[in-house]
């Protein structure tokens, strides 16, 4: 791993409406200090991962979190774990993911770039260039 960047994968079950387990997959949390905002979150199995703001992924791991088409929320019948309910157009998924790896992963990329220091790491000349490159 280059520095300024850390990952870790989990095993997410993804579940019904009722809470029921429907299959497991493969997680991974991608973070980069180019990007200090944001922590990916890469599905195996899927042709594309989602964006979320690391302070609310964090946020998520203690009380309800999130707004639109990311919400993040302790799991009502297991504190170890929280879910994370996902939607696009009519569609949603929702799975449950450790509680304490997600605060570790979190706690982690603020080793790499402090809270409230983002700013800092941020190239915004270089992402206008990327832009009018047609390459961002």
């Amino acid at each position: 791993m280059k520095p300024g960047r850390h990952s870790t994968s989990l095993r997410a079950e993804f579940i019904d409406r009722t809470g029921a387990t429907m299959f497991s997959r493969r997680l991974t949390l991608l973070y980069d200090k180019s990007l200090p905002y944001e922590v990916w979150i890469d599905i195996a199995g899927t042709p594309s991962g989602m964006v979320i703001h690391r302070n609310i992924l964090l946020a998520g791991t203690f009380h309800p979190a999130g707004l639109g088409d990311i919400l993040i929320d302790p799991w009502k019948d297991d504190p170890g774990l929280v879910v994370v309910t996902l939607r696009s157009g009519g569609e949603t998924v929702r799975f449950l993911i450790p509680t304490q790896a997600v605060r570790n992963f979190v706690n982690r990329t603020y080793t790499i770039v402090p809270d409230r220091k983002e700013r800092d790491h941020l190239d915004v000349d270089g992402w206008i260039d990327q832009l009018l490159a047609g390459t961002a």
